[in-house]
């Protein structure tokens, strides 16, 4: 049988060595399947694992600071209602659980208005943002579930 750990250490380690590939290597060509597969793989690991970021976060890594920013930050204001909704209706969450997520979007919502002060300013260290926060999501939810298990 196949363990949820593992589907954890899976995306975990997959969105480790995304971030290590992506740091080396030009960016990826943003193209219809290339988007499609982020967006799959996003959705999935945001579902099942809480690390949905990455990534899309990866593919857009090459991009600047406003696009990356405006992109992101709508399907992150978006996507968490969405995703708490359908996981709701499904019966997987509970009230509190409901909650406790919700409390969250009024953070994404500031956070997405505030970036377009620094947005300006960030082209210089927005890759290397990308990558540290995608690495450091992945180093929380591996670390989570061996330290569980």
């Amino acid at each position: 049988a196949f363990r949820a750990e593992a589907l954890v250490l899976l995306a975990g380690g997959s969105v480790l060595a995304a971030v290590l590939v992506t740091a080396f290597v030009p960016p990826v060509p943003r193209t219809r399947t290339t988007l499609v597969v982020a967006g799959l793989l996003s959705g999935t690991f945001g579902t099942a694992v809480g690390i949905g970021g990455p990534p899309l976060a990866l593919v857009y890594a090459g991009s600047r600071g406003p696009e990356i920013r405006g992109t992101l930050g709508m399907i992150m204001l978006t996507g968490l209602p969405i995703g708490i909704g359908s996981l709701a209706l499904s019966g997987h969450l509970g009230l509190g659980e409901i909650v406790a997520g919700l409390t969250l979007w009024p953070a994404i919502a500031i956070g997405y208005l505030l970036a377009r002060r620094v947005q300006a300013n960030a082209e210089s260290w927005i890759r290397p943002l990308v990558l540290s926060v995608s690495a450091f999501g992945a180093v929380v939810a591996i670390t989570r579930t061996l330290v569980v298990a």
